[in-house]
């Protein structure tokens, strides 16, 4: 998916075009940076705590004053156009709140998509959608008799985590 600043027409004039700006300032520092925005995206108004399936997605900056958003396939997914260049900078204003806003957040040298979690295993167990596992190379295993089993009751799950985003070099 190519996203672009809006051009909507129910926008005041100024705001679209500081809007425009910001974009383009955006744009231009991940470029130079050499970096891409790792986005997640979760669900609102889900029931309970830790049950909607979140998503993981990479902007990806390009030339053409646009961002690639590429979905991440987290370890619960496997892995299975021609844009005119622009040679603009963008305005100094614009190009300082975004590099001030983009140190602030927190850089990792390396980036492993399989270590982020979707949920949906969880989410499809909720719903009753996914049977139990049946994996032909694991035997399953029971509990011993001298291991201490999981208390029964009602289980806590851990909050949810505030929405997160980072900066990976690339």
């Amino acid at each position: 998916m190519i996203l672009r600043p809006t051009t909507c027409w129910q926008m005041d004039w100024d705001e679209m075009e500081s809007n425009h700006h910001l974009f383009h300032a955006l744009c231009h520092t991940l470029r130079a940076r050499d970096w891409f925005l790792l986005v997640r995206s979760e669900p609102t108004g889900s029931s309970s705590i830790g049950s909607g399936v979140c998503c993981h997605y990479l902007l990806q900056p390009s030339a053409s004053l646009s961002l690639l958003l590429k979905p991440v396939a987290n370890r619960e997914l496997l892995l299975p156009c021609q844009l005119p260049v622009s040679n603009q900078d963008p305005p100094p204003d614009a190009l300082t709140t975004i590099q001030s806003c983009v140190g602030q957040l927190e850089e990792e040298s390396l980036f492993n998509p399989l270590s982020l979690r979707s949920n949906l295993y969880q989410h499809l167990r909720s719903r009753g959608l996914l049977s139990p596992p049946s994996y032909p190379y694991r035997p399953q295993q029971t509990p011993r008799r001298d291991q201490p089993r999981p208390a029964v009751g009602p289980s806590t799950t851990p909050a949810r985590q505030p929405r997160q985003v980072c900066f990976v070099p690339v």
